[in-house]
């Protein structure tokens, strides 16, 4: 997963510009804050930023995207979090959420203006990231993953938290601090087969010296069997199981698909040499 510092200093300028906009005169002659709610933001402003800083990765699975609606904002501390207990689990976890963040209701009651961060949850810059829409396939309705498959449910917030994800050489994603039943990488379903089999075979890719210019000559079945012959077919590393895998990825819209997860050929050579 893509570990964020969250200090795009633009784009916590544009949150404390939108928030400090939006403390207004009432009817009865005070001031408090209005319309600081998820609807009333920019939200391809905020898409903008993340993609920036996540280098346009999905911050969750890793798959490339882009700046579009298949693009989506995902709340590291969900909006359904109503009370300070809920905050704390997180707080517990990144400083950079503690620090920044505080309760999106008890925010917009204050009756003085407040000094920014911290910022409200529900659009506070440093508790928001990219998200692909959840399908691997872009066709299917039922293969989803990262945010879409989370919901509302608690994980870490991985993507604050530096090393604490790892990626097994077989394809397996697992949390370093509970590598045992992965209660929290579950909700986001990253270790379903498809993204599995996509994982084991960028990480037999990362064994070879095939290159970026090579893949990006790959564009019909013929070229798509060239590489694979060349550069997986003779690994010393594959298993008898890797057959079937290497062997579903020969079509072209199955090799487009696994082009979208190219950020795991440096990840398997920078942590798994």
């Amino acid at each position: 997963m893509v570990t964020l510092l969250k200090n795009n200093q633009t784009a916590i300028n544009h949150v404390s510009d939108f928030i400090n906009g939006q403390w207004l005169e009432n009817n009865d002659g005070g001031f408090n804050y209005r319309n600081i709610d998820y609807d009333s933001i920019n939200r391809s402003e905020y898409r903008r930023f993340c993609l920036k800083e996540q280098e346009n990765v999905c911050c969750y699975c890793g798959r490339e995207i882009a700046d579009n609606n298949f693009t989506e904002l995902e709340h590291i501390i969900p909006r359904s979090v109503t009370t300070i207990e809920g905050l704390q689990p997180y707080f517990a976890l990144s400083s950079i959420l503690s620090n920044n963040i505080v309760l999106q209701e008890s925010f917009r009651q204050s009756t003085t203006q407040q000094t920014l961060p911290p910022f409200p949850h529900h659009i506070a810059y440093h508790n928001i990231v990219a998200s692909c829409n959840g399908k691997t396939i872009q066709s299917s309705e039922n293969l989803t993953c990262c945010n879409r498959h989370r919901k509302d449910d608690f994980i870490p917030p991985f993507n604050l938290m530096p090393k604490c994800v790892g990626y097994a050489n077989d394809g397996n994603v697992y949390y370093i601090y509970d590598e045992n039943d992965n209660q929290y990488i579950n909700p986001l379903n990253l270790n379903k087969v498809l993204l599995k089999h996509i994982r084991r075979i960028w990480f037999l890719f990362s064994r070879s010296d095939v290159n970026e210019q090579d893949l990006a000559q790959v564009n019909n079945e013929a070229s798509i069997l060239e590489v694979i012959t060349l550069h997986l077919e003779v690994n010393p590393f594959k298993e008898l199981i890797d057959r079937n895998i290497i062997d579903s990825f020969k079509t072209l819209s199955n090799w487009n698909t696994l082009m979208k997860y190219r950020y795991f050929l440096n990840y398997f050579r920078i942590n798994n040499p």
